[in-house]
């Protein structure tokens, strides 16, 4: 997922789309009817929204709900998107969380960054959750207890974005 911490010109044209982090960042800024418009054209319906005070969250789904677009509006300029892709091979799963983890440090790689946080959830595990403020830590631990995770994360939060990665079986 991609959050603005900036502001961005509403009519920006959208960049050349190199990967989801180029892709989703380069909703941020723009109008919400500008991107809703991009993603329909894709193939993805609007499923739903949630309103909190007078920010909206929209939620879009390809045909066969297997991947999903949220996008968080607010006075009409996208402020936040993400992308979710919906499997039941966890094998699968995890080599996708994992690529999209290294595309993510390399999206925020020569930024400062303010923050990093990332945790793991295991399966049957007296241990619970496990949280991790740095990224060595988080990839013995990811690496030690692979087959049993159930849920992980990481959040990269630098002066202009906050990008995160997420695995949930």
């Amino acid at each position: 997922s991609f959050n603005s911490c900036k502001d961005d010109e509403p009519e920006q044209p959208t960049p050349a789309t190199t990967n989801i982090f180029t892709e989703l960042k380069g909703y941020t800024g723009k109008t919400f009817q500008f991107v809703s418009s991009t993603i329909r054209a894709k193939g993805f319906n609007v499923l739903s929204f949630d309103s909190i005070e007078e920010m909206r969250i929209y939620y879009f789904a390809n045909s066969d709900n297997s991947y999903k677009y949220s996008i968080g509006e607010y006075d009409d300029t996208v402020f936040a998107a993400s992308y979710e892709y919906i499997n039941d091979n966890k094998n699968l799963l995890l080599t996708n969380y994992e690529k999209n983890s290294q595309t993510a440090l390399s999206f925020v790689g020569n930024s400062p960054l303010l923050y990093y946080s990332s945790d793991i959830a295991i399966m049957n595990s007296e241990e619970g959750n496990m949280e991790f403020n740095n990224r060595a830590d988080y990839l013995t631990a990811y690496n030690q207890n692979k087959d049993s995770i159930n849920y992980c994360s990481e959040s990269w939060v630098s002066q202009t974005a906050i990008v995160g990665t997420e695995f949930n079986y």
